[in-house]
């Protein structure tokens, strides 16, 4: 209870100070200073000894004598600010704004007034009373004479005091009064970004519309009308994004800001332009990934028309992705920007599937996408097994059988890991096990390595190639036709995705939003290996089924009805 009334004295106190003050700064002074003996000027000189010492007890006692005996002295108010600065020292705020605002409240003229009005407003922001400081900063700005270093350094300190309160539209006033009036022009550059970056990250909606109507905000209203424009164009209201960010260009031609701006209006224009009858692709065409590109692309051609026996006007536009995210997502803006696509087809790698997919749906572009799983995860424990008994002949005799309480085991990889683990299994004594996995397991190389071991693997495809039924198909004889060479899962995936699009495009759609609510819609369309249809998360999926070994070779599950087999995938 005591501190909270000690308190409440405190900033009264403060109060009726700042009340005098207001009427000390505009009432003229009624005595000039009388000048100090020789004596007192002795005095003073060695307080300023013994600050350089650090007796700063010893010169407090000297300064008090000093204000107490010659308060009308020219020298009081020197004494006052010595005192002040000791006290800041120590931290001791509430004492060094009593000695500051000492200066201020004295009858007696000081030509030092500004330098304790500033003292005072730094005790107070110390304190926290940042209202009092900026009332005080106010005074002290209104003195006439003022010098321009002197000016600076509340500019300095009304920005800190105005970023604590949260007054962010008076701190970037200040900020921008700093980066052109600072005499170092190091620190003009410094106060210059940091206004930028106030109005780039520190702005509200509601006052980023007001620096960017206000000419008063000079330089940063360019960034102002950036920002205002990229939240527009995020928002999809491209008619009022266009308007900022072209006033953007006006106010700082030749800048990153009018690199961003004229970024954004290519997207806006792209959007605009559109070649209802080019489709653009993007696919890994070099690196590890790129024979399964190419195949993906030749399905792309002959279900788009561009190639085979039943062509059409559409055109194929293609980059190369590299399998690298930031490419991919460049390659969009190109393709959308230059070749003013009407629609994407891509990409095969998950790791460049989302930047394919976020870039077209920022630009508004449809987007078709069969996405090949990559399974990089690896039995390392298992391997490490293999290495420690790899040496042996055979296992010690005191070896209990192995527990086997599984009836299977999948192994997410690829068919070299299978031609490692199966031959183990048997090592093992382990028997009666199906081994399970993924399409990576469906090439003829399966049987070959695992051998006998392999007989009876069990796993999930989309495509079994030797299946009479889709070698009997127009793809696959169209295909042939067209690039003397067998389709797989890829070339069916992307004759699927050209197929599509060019069925909507000759039904005659030409708008991109009109080929997105179309793509939504997909039901029941007829792909080469059954029905593909658009889930709710807009991704196209397509039927699967369970193959397996059966005498080395590759074949469905007689056992199961197509009705039991078939099963929904990404």
């Amino acid at each position: 209870m005591k501190s909270k009334i000690f308190h409440f004295f405190s900033n009264f106190l403060i109060y009726l100070m700042l009340l005098s003050l207001g009427s000390c700064v505009s009432t003229p002074k009624k005595k000039e200073p009388t000048a100090a003996a020789r004596p007192v000027q002795d005095v003073l000189s060695k307080v300023q000894i013994d600050m350089a010492a650090g007796s700063y007890e010893r010169a407090l006692t000297k300064l008090k004598g000093i204000v107490q005996k010659h308060p009308e002295s020219d020298l009081a108010d020197d004494a006052y600010i010595l005192m002040g600065q000791i006290y800041m020292d120590r931290r001791d705020y509430r004492s060094a704004y009593e000695s500051y605002i000492s200066v201020v409240n004295s009858t007696v003229f000081s030509p030092r007034e500004t330098d304790a009005l500033l003292g005072a407003a730094r005790a107070l922001a110390k304190l926290g009373s940042y209202d009092e400081v900026l009332s005080l900063t106010n005074k002290c700005l209104a003195v006439q004479g003022l010098s321009d270093s002197a000016r600076l350094d509340i500019y300095r300190l009304r920005f800190q005091v105005l970023s604590e309160v949260g007054d962010r539209l008076d701190a970037l006033r200040t900020l921008i009064f700093l980066a052109e009036n600072d005499t170092d022009l190091k620190l003009r550059e410094v106060h210059r970004n940091r206004a930028l970056d106030f109005v780039e990250s520190h702005l509200s909606d509601p006052d980023l519309e007001i620096v960017a109507r206000d000419k008063n905000f000079g330089f940063v209203r360019s960034i102002a009308v950036l920002r205002i424009g990229t939240l527009l164009f995020e928002q999809r209201d491209f008619s009022r994004s266009y308007d900022f960010l072209v006033e953007a260009v006006e106010l700082a031609p030749e800048s990153d800001i009018s690199e961003k701006a004229s970024n954004l209006l290519k997207q806006i224009e792209a959007r605009r332009k559109v070649d209802p009858f080019t489709v653009g692709a993007v696919l890994p065409l070099s690196g590890k990934a790129s024979t399964y590109a190419y195949k993906t692309l030749r399905g792309i051609q002959l279900g788009l028309g561009i190639y085979g026996p039943n062509p059409s006007k559409i055109k194929l536009a293609v980059l190369d992705s590299e399998g690298n995210p930031d490419i991919a997502r460049r390659s969009v803006e190109r393709l959308v920007t230059e070749d003013h696509v009407i629609a994407l087809i891509g990409s095969l790698l998950s790791k460049t599937a989302v930047a394919v997919a976020s870039k077209s749906d920022e630009l508004g572009v449809p987007s078709f996408e069969d996405r090949l799983e990559e399974y990089k995860h690896r039995l390392k424990e298992w391997h490490k097994k293999i290495g420690s008994v790899g040496g042996r002949v055979s296992p010690p005799e005191e070896v209990l059988q192995p527990l086997i309480d599984f009836e299977a085991l999948f192994i997410p990889d690829g068919v070299r890991s299978v031609s490692q683990i199966a031959p183990m299994l048997a090592y093992q004594e382990v028997k009666g096990i199906k081994l399970l996995g993924t399409n990576l397991w469906n090439t003829p190389e399966l049987a070959e390595k695992g051998e006998k071991f392999a007989e009876g693997a069990i796993f999930v495809d989309g495509l079994l190639t030797h299946d009479p039924h889709f070698r009997e198909s127009h793809f696959f004889r169209d295909f042939v036709s067209t690039f003397q060479d067998e389709p797989g899962l890829f070339e069916v995936q992307g004759y699927d995705a050209g197929l599509v699009l060019r069925e909507l495009i000759e039904d005659g759609e030409r708008t991109r939003i009109g080929l997105t609510e179309h793509l939504a819609q997909l039901k029941a369309f007829r792909g080469v290996l059954g029905t593909l249809y658009t889930n709710k998360s807009r991704e196209v999926e397509r039927p699967t089924f369970p193959l397996f070994i059966d005498k080395g070779v590759i074949n469905g599950w007689k056992n199961v009805t197509p009705t039991q087999s078939e099963k929904r995938t990404k």
